[in-house]
């Protein structure tokens, strides 16, 4: 009896180094699947910082060309402004020429 008995320690001793071995792999399989998850969420956070760099340098992007299409709309409006001042103060010196015209006219009229 104290051969089986000893034999029956045994089986129990390897099965339970067995259990002992399968528990280590496991171990380790969760480690690694822990290390390739936390790997995981740091790229998505270098990614989600890119991303967040892209869309603020578009939105500093959009607001450089708003200003300059205001610039551009500004100086076209002026430069319109400034063609149409033009254009009254030929009409205005014509006018007066017309005017100058017709007194002098009517002055020699006059003095005739």
């Amino acid at each position: 009896m104290p051969a089986a008995a000893n034999g029956g320690s045994c089986a129990a001793a390897r099965e339970k180094a067995a259990a002992t071995v399968q528990e280590r792999a496991a171990a380790e399989a969760l480690a690694e699947a822990d290390r390739a998850f936390m790997l995981a969420v740091e790229k998505r956070r270098k990614a989600n910082k890119e991303a967040k760099k892209a869309v603020s340098a578009a939105k500093k992007l959009a607001e450089r060309e708003a200003e300059v299409n205001q610039s551009i709309d500004s100086s076209v409006a002026a430069s319109t402004l400034e063609a149409s001042w033009v254009e009254v103060s030929n009409e205005i010196t014509k006018a007066r020429a017309e005017e100058e015209a017709k007194l002098m006219c009517s002055r020699r009229r006059a003095c005739v």
